[in-house]
């Protein structure tokens, strides 16, 4: 049974009313030690268990704090204890209130996020505490995807970070549960978590205490609009969780709907990253608006007139475009919908990198895609930016990689290779063609591996498996390409391969592949010379949570794959992903590594990283 603290309409939340809070201390070490005294006690004697029940009853902010726990895979020990900061525990609370439980009129909420602020497991949190403690209550999540909902094993995922929160609970707290996939029940009190995908008629019929609507803002047309839809009649208390996206979704139309009740978490809100918040006078000096932090004698203060801090300007470092600052740190709805790719970094590859053509032509091969030699020509189609060696072939003791964008073979778009050397971190060579079977195209690239032949062999290819790419692997493995990607099972250095050649793409792993490609043409750790790829990559826009190029989003491509322009774009993000698996790792002090390679870039690169890093 809840205490009675919920019964009485002048009993809505807030911090300090809370009756139990203050006796948990906030400091790391002493959380730990008050945790686990108030753990001995409450194992050792069943009264002290059923008086931290009721206490964890009558205060959430106690019971999180004293018994929550949350995860974080980059650290050391992922395990953390879950201490609320001041606007974490302000926020749980108005997550609570707004079901209308404590005496509030229940009312739709919406959080608006920079990244890594806890939001997710905080509307978790309080929809559990709810759960527990409560009487029937019952509630539904969604997120744009079930295998972000309820996937075994996955961490992401909303029910994986449910589950872990329940198995560290103590005993005496641990409700008794009904498990399955997509649902679990408390059988103490019969309450209820159920969870689906943002897609279809999710909802219709059902009556829930609140609805949570995970990273609403990637949700789709016209899915948005069928979730706001479908869960306007099934609670009085949605709650909608995401960073910003843009303004072309349903997320940025109820963020800006007259009377919502909006929760902002800014970055600057977070005690560790405002540490050292500093802006921008009028006069143009800096501002130090956190007193405490001292700066390095040195630190180089950026006047742009933003709210910033040390690890702000970090974090901007890091990231390759205004875009993905928008996106995941400012809270902008206006800048997080626009290019993909960074202006000034294509304005930069552009003025620095972009060569015209060494050489221009076709190269020649028989049936069995063997080469016989290189065709000069104007027409040509395979451009070059490397000279040929005495016997007309790329220069050998280097590592050559292919990537490949295949389409179907209509005049609708491009199939495309970039060939590069992942030595130096350069692109060596594209080849364009349109109207050409999936079939025969592969015979070309394979012809192409085995004449960028280096010193490990035939150029190393990676195309995109899916549609066209069936045929395109199928007639490359019997026309005998030797070296070329494997599909993968799991992540990091715990990835194996299977025996699935060719790399397939979803949405999210497409988008995430063309951001690492992003990121190196911003780092210069790929050196694209063609200007055709720069501006076909100035051509990509941020829509709906994912990355595309325009007229794919508005054509008909007889793959199905709607991802039929921008092709060198494709290519060349695959050209980047298979020099970074090939890469050689030089040892430093071992070999000299020569100025103007790759692995010199990468090493420079890395310690930029280091020393921003040691500033804050």
């Amino acid at each position: 049974m809840m205490a009675n603290i919920w019964r009485k309409p002048s009993s809505v939340f807030s911090v300090s009313q809370m009756p139990h809070n203050g006796l948990v201390p906030k400091a790391m070490r002493a959380n730990l030690e008050f945790r686990l005294k108030v753990l001995e006690e409450g194992l050792r004697d069943k009264e002290t268990a059923r008086d931290l029940w009721r206490m964890c009853s009558e205060d959430p902010l106690f019971f999180v704090n004293t018994f929550g726990w949350t995860y974080d895979p980059r650290l050391d020990v992922p395990e953390v204890p879950w201490i609320l900061y001041p606007f974490q525990e302000a926020a749980l609370l108005d997550l609570i209130n707004a079901t209308g439980v404590t005496g509030e009129k229940a009312h739709d909420a919406l959080i608006e996020k920079s990244r890594d602020m806890g939001a997710s497991w905080l509307c978790l949190t309080s929809h559990v505490w709810l759960w527990q403690f409560g009487e029937r209550y019952t509630f539904l999540w969604l997120s744009r995807k079930e295998e972000y909902v309820d996937k075994t094993g996955d961490p992401k995922t909303l029910f994986w970070k449910l589950d872990f929160f329940l198995d560290h609970l103590p005993p005496f707290l641990k409700p008794q549960t009904v498990r399955t996939h997509l649902h679990i029940e408390n059988s103490a009190n019969g309450a209820t978590i159920d969870g689906e995908a943002t897609t279809g008629d999710m909802g219709v019929g059902d009556r829930r205490l609140a609805v949570l609507l995970d990273e609403f803002s990637k949700v789709k047309a016209p899915d948005d609009a069928k979730a706001m839809k479908g869960t306007a009649d099934v609670t009085r208390c949605r709650i909608f969780n995401a960073t910003p996206e843009g303004t072309n979704n349903a997320y940025y139309r109820k963020a800006h709907t007259p009377g919502i009740h909006k929760l902002r978490f800014h970055w600057s809100v977070h005690p560790e990253k405002a540490r050292g918040l500093y802006t921008t006078g009028k006069d143009g000096g800096v501002k130090k608006l956190d007193k405490s932090y001292v700066f390095p004698a040195d630190y180089p203060f950026i006047l742009d007139g933003k709210l910033r801090s040390p690890w702000y300007d970090y974090e901007c470092a890091r990231r390759a475009s205004a875009l993905e600052i928008a996106q995941q740190l400012d809270i902008d709805y206006l800048t997080s919908g626009g290019n993909f790719f960074d202006g000034g970094v294509l304005d930069r590859a552009e003025r620095e990198d972009v060569r015209p053509p060494y050489m221009r032509g076709e190269l020649v091969f028989d049936d069995l895609g063997i080469p016989t030699r290189f065709q000069e020509g104007s027409q040509g189609r395979l451009l070059l930016w490397t000279y040929l060696d005495a016997k007309g072939k790329p220069h050998k003791g280097r590592d050559y990689v292919e990537g490949v964008d295949v389409s179907a073979g209509s005049d609708a778009s491009n199939s495309c290779a970039s060939l590069g050397d992942a030595l130096s971190g350069e692109k060596v060579g594209e080849l364009a063609v349109i109207n050409m079977f999936p079939s025969e195209f592969a015979i070309y690239c394979v012809a192409l591996s085995r004449w960028f032949t280096g010193d490990h062999g035939e150029a190393y290819m990676i195309w995109e498996a899916n549609g066209p790419g069936r045929e395109f692997g199928a007639r490359a493995i019997a026309t005998g390409a030797k070296r070329y990607y494997l599909r993968k099972r799991g992540d990091g250095l715990r990835a194996k391969k299977t025996q699935t050649p060719g790399w397939f793409t979803t949405e999210e792993n497409k988008t995430a592949l063309i951001g690492d490609y992003r990121r190196a043409l911003g780092s210069r750790l790929f050196i694209n010379r063609s200007a055709e790829a720069i501006a076909e990559a100035r051509e990509y826009v941020y829509v709906g949570g994912t990355c595309a190029h325009p007229k794919a989003l508005n054509s008909d491509d007889p793959s199905g794959a709607k991802h039929n322009h921008g092709d060198r774009v494709i290519a060349d993000t695959l050209c980047w992903k298979g020099m970074s698996e090939t890469r050689q790792v030089l040892k430093v002090g071992s070999q000299k590594v020569p100025e103007h390679c790759y692995a010199a870039r990468m090493l420079r690169a890395r310690a930029k990283e280091k020393a921003k890093a040691s500033v804050w």
